[in-house]
């Protein structure tokens, strides 16, 4: 992570040594040295430079301190623009979301190219732009794109810059407005030709052309494109943004999960070896959860969430502490002993749950809703389940595109299901209940046919279920079972295999088959207790004994 601080401090000399701020960036009133100042254009660069590799050591105070400095060293709009690029970047790694915006925003404006942030002013853009991109695809094929000419322009240059900036921070509190940068930049890219950030570019476009507009193929297209461009520029530090965003957000459509593993891991090393801690930490955090959502042992995960949070600490950023926190008291609770859990549970945890609310962070409340719903439906607690996965519906947007998201709805159709069959539940159904269940189905397919290895089984455990509940013919129903466990890979989704098998059992067991019941119970509780979520065994060994 020090090489590139190391690297670009050698090439100093002592025209701005010791690395400390400058006073006058600090107090205005004391005044500025006398003795041995560069040029205004050299000085800039040299403390921008300085700047640069400070952040990407951890050091974020001391870099925004002495980028506060470049503001009244700026010669010309675009150093400003650039001295608000950097300092967009530095308010992201410590999670200020809206300050980050406002940089970039004012950064835009003095270039001449304002981002809306009005929502029904960003809505109109969007509307403009996908047209703009649609026609552009529908005229130039991928390898007319990879051929742009590079961007010669400074002004351009920075200006895609600081549309690249906005992302992250849009993506977490703003959607629409990701979009709407992600399609402006691209708009620029064909414009006035490529740059490194268009290989980040690229890979965004990916997620836009898949998980919202239903185009996988293009997006995943997209995707690989990002790549090219990589080495076509010689982009080495974009390299952990586009592995991650390819991993978090489009591999799995088109290829086995363990591939996306890969692509964490590879975007570990370079975001570590170029100082990318942005997309470093953003890794880090994904990587946890896409092992979490596909049976790594519990143990594992809590180790490797351990690792997560002393990263972030030693590298001084906050712009991913929350959902770190959420996975811990998610597998602290799968851990537990169901009869004896020495913490609040998180679905009681009003004080937590009001903090990451009050956030605005729609990926974090998202996932905090789609987490507890998870737990709700593994206790068994339906209702609570289907609270959660509505009172998380409106968040949903934001979760586009990530591996866990037909697992939300794989939750939100099994606990509408039960609380139908269970009259005590009807009390909560205040809304289109078939409607929805169709629809949820309807996505559940399309992902199972996407990549049957990564989303079958939970298109046939739903649609299982759903047969139960239209009492289908119980040769029917037990087909859809075993086409789940079928299409799960042995060493694949434990937990999921254990579900299946559970669901079975209680089938089973209503049918009168108990001994067939019994083996399906043995077998899920098995499973659970491989994976580590002991209060889940226990719970199932109780059905298991009561037979």
């Amino acid at each position: 992570m020090y090489i590139s601080m190391v690297l670009r401090i050698k090439t100093y000399d002592d025209t701005i040594a010791p690395v400390k701020p400058p006073e006058y960036a600090i107090n205005p009133s004391k005044p500025r040295p006398l003795k041995r100042i560069a040029p205004a254009p050299e000085r800039f660069e040299r403390i921008f430079n300085l700047a640069c590799a400070l952040e990407s050591s951890g050091q974020v105070q001391e870099a925004a301190l002495w980028c506060e400095s470049l503001f009244s060293l700026a010669g010309n709009d675009v150093e400003s623009a650039r001295a608000y690029c950097l300092w967009a970047q530095l308010n992201e790694l410590q999670g200020k979301w809206e300050d980050t915006l406002e940089a970039v925003c004012t950064g835009l404006s003095i270039l001449g190219t304002p981002l809306p942030v009005n929502k029904d002013h960003i809505a109109q853009q969007l509307q403009e732009y996908i047209k703009r991109t649609t026609h552009t695809l529908n005229h130039r094929s991928m390898e007319s794109l990879l051929s742009l000419p590079k961007v010669t322009s400074d002004k351009h240059e920075v200006t895609m810059e600081l549309l690249y900036r906005a992302i992250p921070s849009a993506v977490q509190i703003n959607p629409p407005l990701f979009v709407l940068a992600d399609l402006m930049l691209f708009d620029m890219t064909v414009k006035h030709g490529t740059t490194k950030v268009s290989c980040k570019n690229f890979v965004d476009c990916g997620i836009i052309m898949g998980s919202m507009l239903q185009q996988y193929d293009k997006g995943y297209e997209f995707g690989r494109a990002a790549y090219q461009l990589l080495k076509r520029h010689d982009a080495n530090e974009l390299l952990c943004a586009v592995e991650f965003v390819f991993a978090t957000y489009i591999s799995h459509w088109k290829e086995h999960f363990s591939s996306s593993i890969a692509c964490f891991e590879r975007a570990t090393i370079a975001g570590l070896e170029t100082g990318d801690l942005t997309h470093t930490s953003y890794t880090f955090v994904h990587c946890n959860l896409r092992k979490l959502f596909t049976g790594e042992t519990l143990q594992d995960c809590e180790a490797h969430n351990r690792r997560i949070t002393q990263f972030l600490r030693n590298a001084n950023t906050h712009n991913q502490t929350a959902l770190p926190e959420i996975a811990h008291r998610v597998i602290t609770e799968l851990k537990s002993r169901c009869d004896a859990i020495a913490h609040k549970r998180l679905k009681d945890d009003h004080v937590f749950i009001a903090r990451v609310e009050s956030s605005n962070n729609a990926v974090d409340i998202g996932l905090l809703g789609q987490m507890i719903a998870w737990i709700a439906y593994l206790d068994e607690d339906y209702r609570t389940a289907l609270y959660w996965s509505r009172r998380t519906l409106p968040y949903v947007y934001a979760l586009e595109g990530m591996f866990h998201l037909p697992d939300y709805f794989l939750v939100y159709t099994l606990s509408i299901l039960k609380c139908l069959q269970d009259d005590a539940g009807l009390s909560i159904i205040d809304f289109d209940a078939h409607n929805a269940l169709a629809l949820n189905l309807s996505r559940l397919r399309d992902w199972a046919c996407l990549c049957p290895d990564n989303f079958a089984h939970k298109y046939h455990l739903a649609h299982a279920e759903y047969k139960r509940f239209e009492n289908a013919k119980a040769k029917s129903i037990d087909e859809s079972y075993q086409a789940a466990l079928d299409t799960i890979a042995p060493s694949d989704f434990s937990y999921q295999r254990a579900a299946i098998l559970t669901h079975r059992a209680t089938h089973m067991k209503h049918q009168g088959d108990i001994a067939n019941a019994k083996r399906n119970y043995q077998n899920a509780i098995s499973l659970y207790m491989k994976w580590g979520a002991r209060f889940k065994a226990e719970r199932l060994q109780s059905d298991l004994d009561a037979l």
